[in-house]
């Protein structure tokens, strides 16, 4: 991030940043134990472990202050799952499956403003918290083949969750909340093929929110035509719900925060998404075109708001739309392949406490976005590389009014693969470097606003992936 950056983002009364330290860091691990049973039966257990720290420093003198920042994320993420899957005569099959995983993240922001004029420090936010969530699942499924264009498929899956949030500000406990989801779903979906060229698919999936003693009736359809021997046109609607929602908190200054809650069906409403979806494709001779356009709206957002100069401070529920197309080209040649992908979308979303009955930018919304990448196969040597352009999102957030100003998004990424194997082992070793140019790539939670006075603002920024190298191991038995 620089100077140069900063001045050709914001206005001239906005200041930029210029002693900034940023640290970014991450590692994972995954396990993966499978066996064949009697040549037909499948089962593997498998094991997940990851870590994640953002960090990031600032002290900056700005009209006759010194403003301190530390802000720090620690995101910890682990799991495992049992699977075994049973086939019986006749090509019917069972599939079982126990999962376990639990995400825990810890936050902590403290800022200092020190008045060089009257030399006094004050300390503006002091704040730690933690947010954990967990989820515990069984599901059983069952494919039963009645004809060879005619297959049923059904099951059911039992889903709890538990989240809990502590947040404390100047070691005052602001927050200390705990929630449990438990659900049990029963699915079923019919696949028919209505003739050569039809393909047809009906389901639904009913499920009781055991804490909410409510049903949840979600039905879906999607219908594939074959228009020729290359070509095919695809639609599909939808009904999802959303036990576990994902809430943002708005401070004075517009600034974001997202935490994890249990919906309650009170003060947090389960999430209702309609999904519709309509696209076409065409494949011939290793070269395949795909259009697809879909609009999308959900009831049931929350967000939890807190202004005292404008007398606003409650949780707000909300709704939001999502609509646009997304294209796609790709060319495989002898091993190798190269495709470029763009897409043109539009978020909004419209709270209680917006002023006018309309509709506006959502956080997330992104007008454009294209993506390139390349894999070349030299085995066994293989180099990937992508490349993300994006026109960014709103980057000074309001909390009445709608804002325009973006903040663009790039990267480059590289990858260089070496796989070697043998009779009994088979491994690769990588290095991938993400973010060749070190270019600014910035997301909408990325994005903060900080007071120096009653009048002036200073905004700053985190970087989502500076210049980063990785490297990665795989062994397979």
């Amino acid at each position: 991030m620089t100077r140069a950056q900063f001045k050709d983002l914001f206005d001239n009364h906005f200041d930029s940043v210029r002693n900034y330290i940023y640290y970014r860091s991450g590692r994972d691990i995954n396990i993966k134990y499978s066996a064949k049973i009697r040549d037909r039966d499948l089962f593997y257990i498998s094991l997940y472990a990851g870590n994640d720290r953002f960090s990031y420093s600032i002290e900056e003198p700005v009209d006759n202050v010194v403003i301190t920042k530390k802000t720090q994320e620690d995101n910890t993420q682990s799991g495992g799952a049992i699977f075994y899957g049973k086939t019986w005569k006749n090509g019917y099959s069972t599939n079982f499956s126990l999962n376990y995983s639990v995400l825990k993240s810890d936050f902590s922001d403290d800022l200092t403003v020190e008045r060089i004029l009257i030399q006094q420090i004050d300390q503006v936010k002091n704040m730690d918290a933690r947010n954990i969530i967990r989820e515990k699942t069984f599901q059983v499924d069952n494919r039963f083949p009645v004809h060879h264009s005619h297959i049923l498929e059904g099951g059911m899956v039992y889903k709890y969750n538990q989240v809990e949030l502590a947040e404390d500000t100047f070691n005052i406990v602001q927050a200390g909340i705990s929630g449990e989801a438990r659900r049990l779903t029963l699915f079923f979906q019919d696949n028919i093929a209505l003739s050569k060229r039809v393909d047809f698919k009906a389901g639904f999936r009913i499920t009781h929110a055991i804490n909410l003693k409510k049903l949840y009736l979600e039905p879906r359809f999607s219908v594939s035509v074959k228009a020729g021997e290359s070509w095919k046109i695809n639609a599909a609607w939808g009904i999802y719900d959303q036990f576990i929602t994902k809430s943002s908190v708005l401070d004075d200054l517009g600034n974001y925060r997202y935490i994890w809650t249990v919906c309650d069906n009170e003060s947090i409403p389960v999430l209702l998404a309609n999904h519709f979806v309509l696209g076409t494709s065409y494949f011939h001779n290793d070269f395949t075109v795909s259009l697809e356009g879909y609009f999308k709206n959900v009831t049931g957002l929350t967000r939890y708001v807190k202004n005292a100069h404008l007398g606003i401070e409650g949780i707000y529920e909300g709704k939001g739309r999502s609509y646009g197309i997304d294209v796609m080209i790709k060319k495989d040649y002898r091993g190798h392949s190269a495709w470029v992908a763009y897409s043109l979308s539009r978020t909004k979303e419209l709270f209680e406490y917006f002023k006018n009955d309309a509709y506006r930018r959502a956080p997330q919304d992104q007008r454009h976005e294209l993506k390139l990448a390349t894999l070349v196969n030299l085995d066994p040597f293989y180099i990937s590389a992508d490349y993300v352009f994006g026109s960014g999102f709103p980057s000074s957030p309001s909390l009445l009014s709608e804002e325009q100003d973006n903040l663009t998004y790039s990267r480059l990424d590289l990858a260089f693969i070496y796989k070697f194997l043998d009779r009994k082992l088979k491994s690769e070793i990588g290095l991938s470097v993400l973010n060749v140019l070190n270019t600014q790539n910035i997301k909408y939670a990325n994005f903060e606003r900080i007071a120096t006075n009653q009048t002036n603002y200073i905004n700053i920024y985190s970087e989502s992936i500076p210049l980063t190298p990785a490297l990665y191991l795989k062994l397979a038995l």
